[in-house]
């Protein structure tokens, strides 16, 4: 696999312009040290302020509510306040040649030139997220600054990773269930309900592992279900402006049709997919939960019946478990020396970086228009995902 990076296409005497990382996968962990290098290859020299990086890691929420005007209009009258949150993690600039502020220049002969960097990322920062309403987001800008003129640019995201070890977590490891029942028919024309109970054996998996799911709707209505679907629920909070926003949406699901009197679902395997881990720890403004939900249509109703079970989802799996995953070759290993102490993960499979199904454009509004020569920046996190056998 070649190494992650990012380039501009050759324009006005430059014909590379890149940020590349020594990690190919991109992807770090708190307290390690992002290296890479940026590399400018030029036509014909070349004069300029300085040459340096912007390295920045945050958390942005941004979503609208509702907000009623005078109490003597009406409600098309209500107008949307617009809230925003943003929390920095890091901001820090390394040069990477002198850089003039006085006017003067510096002027560089034609030919290829390397400049090597080193971010060492701090302790407690959140795993990277992206969705509509916000993200927490890393990027490396490099940027050739040139007097009266547009700079170069040329900018890279990279993913952190927050280790959440469910063997730290007791109900990780406890059974679930739930149950429910949903009347059909109004007043005198009322059936007899449908029931449903659904259950797992555990609360607690990682991306890459199979939730063995079992449930069972019971029918006494003698009339055809529409269908039944089994889903795995995103759940998002977002805080900004002295309001909450809440979302959600489906990572997994998995359909069944028609049915009449029962629909049995017995231990049918729910691939858990690359996320973030629950709660998204460290993270002030934006935190995630997960649900798997058995979720029954029964046509004749206008609202589904909806059975929720709340899991954990986090990226060191149940020592129980370890047997359940297999190596992935050249797959680097977790740092989890200096986050678990002495505890001792003999027997976990290092495991691969999968991308999330999410992603969203890294563009900042601090970017110029000409940010990578107008190329598209968008971004999906990579997630820590095991293996089963």
């Amino acid at each position: 696999m070649s190494s992650l990076h990012s380039v501009i296409a050759p324009a006005m005497g430059v014909e590379n312009f890149s940020v590349i990382l020594d990690n190919p996968i991109g992807v770090f962990f708190p307290g390690q040290t992002v290296t890479g290098k940026v590399r400018l290859w030029i036509k014909e020299p070349k004069t300029f302020q300085g040459i340096y990086i912007d390295c920045k890691g945050y958390g942005h929420a941004h979503f609208t509510v509702s907000r009623a005007g005078n109490r003597n209009k009406t409600s098309r009258d209500r107008h949307q306040e617009h809230c925003r949150a943003h929390e920095n993690y890091f901001d820090q600039r390394i040069q990477l040649t002198p850089y003039h502020n006085d006017g003067e220049r510096s002027t560089m002969a034609a030919g290829q030139f390397e400049y090597q960097f080193a971010l060492l990322l701090p302790i407690g920062i959140p795993a990277s997220f992206e969705s509509n309403n916000g993200h927490v987001r890393y990027t490396i800008k490099a940027v050739l600054a040139r007097s009266w003129k547009t700079n170069y640019e040329c900018k890279i995201p990279f993913t952190v990773n927050t280790i959440f070890d469910l063997n730290t977590t007791q109900e990780a490891a406890l059974r679930t269930e739930g149950s429910d029942m949903k009347q059909m028919g109004f007043c005198c024309c009322k059936s007899k309900p449908i029931t449903a109970r659904a259950w797992i054996d555990q609360i607690g998996y990682v991306p890459g592992e199979k939730i063995l799911f079992n449930g069972r709707v019971d029918n006494p209505t003698g009339k055809t279900m529409r269908q039944s679907k089994v889903q795995l629920v995103e759940f998002a909070e977002y805080r900004a402006g002295g309001h909450i926003h809440r979302t959600q949406r489906v990572i997994s699901e998995q359909i069944r049709g028609e049915f009449g009197e029962c629909d049995v679902w017995e231990q049918v395997p729910i691939t858990v997919p690359p996320v973030a881990p629950s709660g998204l720890p460290f993270c002030n403004i934006i935190s995630i939960a997960y649900r798997i939900q058995l979720v029954v249509d029964p046509r004749a109703l206008s609202t589904n019946m909806v059975l929720p079970m709340n899991i954990l989802i986090g990226n060191v799996p149940l020592r129980s478990n370890f047997a359940a995953f297999h190596q992935v070759p050249s797959a680097p290993a977790l740092p989890l020396d200096h986050v678990n102490g002495d505890f001792t993960f003999s027997g976990l499979p290092p495991p691969s970086y999968e991308n999330a199904m999410f992603g969203g454009d890294f563009r900042d509004e601090g970017d110029s228009k000409t940010a990578n020569n107008g190329a598209a920046m968008l971004y999906n996190p990579r997630y820590i995902t095991y293996n089963t056998k």
